[in-house]
């Protein structure tokens, strides 16, 4: 599987997850990440917007949100990253002491490439943790009670995370069909801006909140708290540990995770 989508990176199906990432460039595989190990894949393109790539065999939930962690572990290591340290560890993994990341997007589609733009990028890219960070697997069945646990430690960041399923079918005469599909993705769920004065802090998350505090309970609060208690009595969750909410009186419940923040889902 890491060895074909390397090849044929058009198989990645990008415009579903995000296609700003995209022409995918190969640079390498088997990219040193010091003290963390090495990643599978490593993409680029022509604006300098680097793509990570995990190919995992799938058999356990722990393997699962092992991957999680090490994707995210490698996209905090590149954050401390520019041009010249990637393309030695580039030159590293392929042993190509003269390896040249410009020259080679030249040789690949992108001949009038503006050298300075582009490494001016990758540097501005890599400090955001502006990347794209995808997990492929022959059987994925994504745990995302782990996954919003090791989002939230990575909050500084505006990567962009996919899980990617491409079950591999045996044909005969040792042809096989991979099927790459799409199964989850993260979203930008709440912008927070933080305003700071000469006295005071302001914080603004660009909405109106409609939840009030327990003392404040509207008049219709009992039929809430019985359409809550309703919802919840049928809810099933993919992750079996996953905490119920609590029904309330209120127009919001909160789904709490297994992490030390303390953070929910608000529903």
């Amino acid at each position: 599987v890491q060895d074909m989508f390397y090849r044929h990176p058009s198989a990645i199906p990008l415009s579903e997850i995000d296609p700003v990432f995209g022409p995918l460039v190969p640079l390498c595989r088997e990219l040193g990440i010091p003290t963390k190990g090495f990643a599978d894949i490593f993409f680029i393109n022509a604006n300098g917007l680097p793509t990570l790539v995990e190919c995992k065999l799938w058999r356990n939930p722990e393997a699962r949100r092992k991957v999680l962690a090490q994707i995210l572990d490698y996209a905090s290591i590149l954050q401390s990253w520019d041009y010249s340290k990637l393309q030695a560890a580039v030159r590293s993994a392929r042993k190509e002491p003269d390896f040249d990341i410009v020259g080679h997007m030249r040789k690949n589609g992108h001949p009038d490439i503006d050298e300075p733009a582009f490494i001016a990028a990758i540097d501005r890219n890599l400090a955001a943790g502006r990347m794209l960070l995808l997990i492929i697997g022959d059987g994925i069945r994504s745990g995302m009670g782990a996954l919003a646990e090791y989002l939230q430690s990575m909050t500084g960041t505006q990567f962009t995370l996919a899980l990617v399923e491409a079950p591999v079918y045996a044909l005969d005469n040792d042809r096989k069909i991979i099927q790459p599909r799409i199964l989850a993705k993260t979203q930008i769920i709440q912008r927070v801006v933080v305003e700071l004065t000469t006295a005071t802090i302001r914080t603004d998350d660009g909405s109106r909140d409609d939840a009030v505090g327990e003392d404040e309970l509207p008049a219709d609060a009992g039929w809430r708290s019985a359409f809550w208690a309703e919802l919840l009595s049928s809810l099933r969750f993919d992750d079996p540990e996953q905490m119920p909410a609590r029904a309330t009186g209120n127009k919001t419940i909160v789904f709490p995770l297994q992490s030390k923040t303390g953070m929910g889902i608000t529903c």
